[in-house]
């Protein structure tokens, strides 16, 4: 199950890109798994719009810009669908126990085109792999 049932209309340019972000936060709270893990996840898949979400704040389109599930038990990985958030302006994963010595960040080889300008990945009891295009953003 990615989510309830929404009311998002994909054939439209910015319904679209929400019903992408949707589906890229669904990936990453399944990969970190958020439905056995996570301290907070309230909202979370749930028919509210996503930016109401826990740690997630949306710009003036609906989409996100802020991410914030800093110390809420993320473990796994972050998948490379994360690059789907264009629009990240902060992106806070710090402070979670991701499994096993590295846990892969955006999918290893994958490019991963991010605009943040505030990304805390430290106190995480896991080494985190950043894609080495990270300093082009």
């Amino acid at each position: 199950r990615i989510s309830s049932e929404d009311d998002i209309p994909v054939n439209a340019g910015p319904a679209k890109a929400k019903a992408r972000e949707r589906y890229a936060l669904a990936c990453i709270y399944y990969s970190t798994e958020g439905d056995t893990s996570w301290t907070t996840s309230t909202g979370w898949l749930t028919s509210a719009g996503f930016c109401t979400w826990h740690g997630i704040t949306c710009d003036g389109d609906g989409l996100v810009n802020n991410f914030d599930i800093s110390d809420n038990n993320l473990k796994g990985t972050i998948p490379p669908e994360i690059g789907v958030l264009t629009r990240i302006a902060s992106l806070k994963v710090s402070k979670n126990p991701f499994e096993s010595g590295r846990t892969s960040f955006g999918g290893g080889n994958k490019r991963v085109r991010l605009r943040q300008r505030d990304l805390q990945v430290g106190d995480s009891s896991a080494e985190v792999g950043l894609p080495t295009t990270i300093g082009l953003l």
